[in-house]
């Protein structure tokens, strides 16, 4: 079982461009989850202004040094071989180039690669270690336009042992939007295939991370318009979704 504080996927293990247009990222700040960096990159890509990168893994920042490096001095074409043999992990999901590709708009073409480039040379990406669900620890004063969760409330029994689970999702939510400007969007859920919307899956201990009506029940308040579920393909079987939540 992957080790989520020190171990990182080389690359996305999701469909970043099913949700990423939706976030309007051109000009705004954005806190992500870090890992492969895949978010941080396309956000960069889309024009986000400003990336925190916020995870509890301690080697994701020795990562982005690494791969940001490789790519600035390898072409597009290499880079997935490039990075895989980089021995940073034992891990090496997902194994499949062609994902790679599918799920990143800046391995699409020379030019979104060539604009990734440019942005990273401008240092526009900071880091923030520690717990998503601890995350008023270490956010001080700052604020941020969007935010991009990936499927870490999936993982919400791993960080709730012992203690209410969703009072844990709750505080972590709150303070989430007490970070969030105004008309600020979090990327909030994600699903690797739509059939697990409801929970129905045979992973017993993710089962209350995965359960997105009782997941809307605490966090909505009746006010679930401010919350939209979006489906598109992926690219094995069927169809992922993500959530997302818009602050009014």
């Amino acid at each position: 079982m992957m080790n989520f504080k020190k171990d990182v996927y080389l690359f996305t293990t999701e469909n970043i461009c099913g949700y990423i247009k939706e976030l309007d990222l051109d000009g705004k700040t954005l806190l992500t989850l870090g890992s492969s960096l895949d978010q941080a990159y396309n956000a960069l890509l889309m024009g986000a202004d400003r990336v925190d990168v916020f995870d509890i893994n301690v080697n994701v920042e020795k990562f982005h040094k690494l791969k940001s490096n490789l790519i600035l001095t390898h072409p597009r074409e290499e880079l997935f071989t490039e990075v895989m043999h980089t021995g940073f992990t034992d891990d090496t999901y997902p194994s499949d180039r062609k994902s790679a590709f599918i799920d990143n708009l800046y391995l699409q073409s020379d030019d979104n690669y060539e604009v990734l480039r440019n942005r990273l040379l401008e240092n526009r990406i900071g880091f923030i270690n520690g717990s998503i669900f601890d995350i008023g620890d270490n956010l001080d004063s700052k604020t941020y336009d969007r935010m991009i969760l990936s499927n870490v409330i999936q993982y919400l029994e791993m960080y709730s042992i012992n203690t209410d689970k969703y009072k844990v999702l709750k505080n972590m939510f709150e303070t989430l939007k007490d970070h969030l400007n105004e008309e600020g969007i979090i990327q909030l859920l994600y699903y690797f295939n739509t059939y697990l919307i409801n929970g129905y899956n045979n992973y017993d201990d993710f089962f209350d991370g995965y359960n997105l009506d009782k997941i809307l029940d605490v966090l909505s308040e009746d006010d679930r318009d401010s919350f939209k579920l979006i489906e598109f393909s992926n690219d094995y079987v069927g169809k992922d979704a993500a959530v997302l939540y818009k602050k009014r």
